[in-house]
């Protein structure tokens, strides 16, 4: 028996979805681009992941993760793509900056709005025209219900060209 079809899957690595590292890096430093004008010596993301990690120090806030939610494939070579692109800053840092999640939802549609009309370098072709961006704000708590960090989800589509 032959898995020669298996063959153009090579370029995958098992360790580290590649596209979601590539454009989580490309909106992290965006947002520190950004809050470094408005706020000198500001971060605005320590750090990224590219799958769900709901395992993490809170030493890494604030942090962005770029993750497949889901997929569709089309013709074996064309894979639409649900992402989801979380942000998470601790609760006492949120309450220094009241406006900082809307801040940060607004950078990333930028960001992301750049992308889909100009830059194919991040391994994606963004589809926020066809698809909207949806923005959901939430907070996770202890369980003595004390909020412990706030998040931001974006969920949108984005097609891979495998």
């Amino acid at each position: 028996m032959t898995y020669a079809y298996l063959d153009k899957h090579d370029n995958l690595d098992p360790h580290l979805d590649i596209n979601c590292q590539k454009l989580a890096d490309y909106l992290k430093s965006g947002l520190n681009y950004a809050i470094a004008r408005q706020i000198p010596n500001g971060i605005a993301c320590r750090d990224t992941r590219s799958f769900d990690d709901v395992n993490f120090a809170l030493s890494c806030l604030p942090l962005l993760k770029v993750y497949r939610q889901s997929e569709t494939t089309q013709r074996s070579q064309i894979v639409d793509t649900n992402l989801a692109i979380t942000y998470a800053m601790g609760h006492p840092d949120v309450q220094k900056l009241p406006g900082i999640m809307h801040w940060v939802d607004r950078v990333l549609t930028a960001q992301i709005a750049h992308i889909a009309a100009n830059d194919r370098g991040c391994g994606w072709w963004l589809l926020p025209k066809s698809e909207p961006i949806k923005s959901e704000y939430r907070i996770m708590a202890n369980e003595l219900m004390q909020p412990v960090y706030v998040y931001l989800k974006l969920s949108l589509t984005a097609r891979e060209i495998c």
